[in-house]
């Protein structure tokens, strides 16, 4: 299913700027994600809108994303992640920017959420690690997790850019001046320094689809880690939403609840860069058996912890981040491995899709079943033989076929 460079060998520099790139390109599509709840106050404050209602603009990106993740995979394949992502990042920021003209009527925020949507598909780990699957046949995973982990580093710098910036200039001049500001950094760098090679580049399949990737989309293979993706990908958003009401619900307070909370971006961060070059050395379905099957410990522990102690609670956290920020890098991974580069941005877009679906439809359902019962543990325990399942499942694709680098 692949095809080959026919160019020169990159050199290392080339290969570190592509890496680094597709690093920031994905740090730059979690911009809105990771800034709203900034925000929130100053929106509701001058506007005079519900939490619940700026958050509606989540749920309208993530909509969108699920359905047209596998035509922006497909663009990806058909005209390059070089392409793709210089058109999603000035697109996405251009969007980002229409943010600022939002007036008091919620839909004129709302309506602002449409193109964002759109364009976001095109900055997500598609683009990305497309970019970084024709560059690299030694050492990929590493390069992979290093591109994946700029969305785990876009926690963390976001909300204090963010922040700062509002205090500064008020909202309507934060969004301006952020969307200004990263466009006039990313689009020279990827303009100038951003070369995936050849094969990355543009497929030399007649059409927009092959006749191998509509085969694909019906193999018990593709079907499992789709399934897997989905499951484990809902159940671990669940927990992460929700991690802070469980634990005030033991007792805990606010506060410390939050810094526990801490602990799974930083763990998140963690075994993204570790699951990269582990993957090199250990197979994938091996990997994710591990990492899918580890919020398991937390869900026990949270139900089973009367009096939750800081030991059970650091533990919840901690497992609850390695399976979150490991989950994508094993996808895109074992995607490549298992149907090569050709078709890789269709079909990975397509699994894409179903996990945003999945982020979506987890924690909506743990809240069901919490408003239903009166507490979390019918749902926790729910949880369980869930990440069991999505773990089985990826352990059972078998080895990896003999395809071309």
């Amino acid at each position: 299913m692949n095809t080959t460079s026919t160019g020169p060998n990159p050199t290392p520099v080339r290969k570190l700027a592509v890496v680094a790139l597709g690093s920031l390109g994905n740090l730059c599509g979690t911009a809105f994600l990771y800034s709203v709840g900034i925000f929130m106050g100053p929106l509701k404050a001058d506007l005079g809108w519900s939490s619940t209602e700026i958050s509606v603009n989540l749920t309208i990106i993530g909509v969108i994303a699920f359905f047209t993740s596998p035509f922006a995979g497909l663009l990806v394949d058909r005209l390059g992640p070089r392409l793709i992502g210089l058109v999603g990042i000035a697109g996405y920021f251009c969007a980002f920017f229409g943010l600022s003209f939002a007036g008091r009527s919620i839909w004129t925020w709302w309506l602002a959420a449409v193109p964002l949507g759109f364009a976001a598909v095109l900055v997500k780990p598609t683009t990305w690690a497309a970019g970084v699957a024709g560059l690299f046949t030694k050492r990929r995973g590493m390069a992979l997790g290093v591109v994946i982990a700029g969305a785990s580093l876009g926690s963390a710098v976001w909300p204090v850019i963010a922040n700062r910036l509002i205090e500064s200039l008020g909202w309507r001049g934060a969004y301006q001046t952020l969307a200004v500001t990263a466009s006039l950094i990313m689009l020279p760098l990827l303009f100038f320094f951003y070369r995936p090679s050849p094969a990355s580049e543009r497929s030399h399949q007649k059409g927009w689809m092959s006749a191998e990737a509509r085969k694909t989309l019906r193999t018990g293979r593709f079907v499992r880690m789709l399934s897997a993706g989905f499951i484990v990908t809902a159940c671990a958003t669940a927990c992460v939403v929700h991690l802070v009401p469980i634990l005030v619900s033991h007792g805990v307070t606010r506060d410390e609840a939050a810094q526990f909370a801490a602990l799974i971006g930083i763990a998140s961060l963690v075994s993204r860069l570790a699951t990269g070059p582990l993957l090199d050395y250990i197979h994938g379905g091996r990997l994710g058996l591990v990492t899918f099957t580890l919020p398991v410990v937390a869900c026990l522990s949270l139900v089973w912890a009367a009096d939750l102690g800081t030991q059970a609670a650091a533990i919840s956290a901690l497992c609850i981040g390695a399976c979150i920020g490991a989950e994508v890098d094993i996808i895109v991974y074992l995607a490549l491995r298992y149907f090569g580069q050709r078709d890789f941005g269709f079909l990975f877009g397509t699994i894409a899709g179903t996990m945003i679906l999945g982020t979506g439809t987890g924690p909506l359902l743990l809240s069901v079943v919490h408003d239903i019962t009166g507490g979390y543990t019918l749902g926790l325990l729910a949880l369980v033989p869930l990440f069991l399942v999505a773990g089985a499942l990826i352990a059972s694709l078998g080895p990896y076929p003999d395809l071309e680098p």
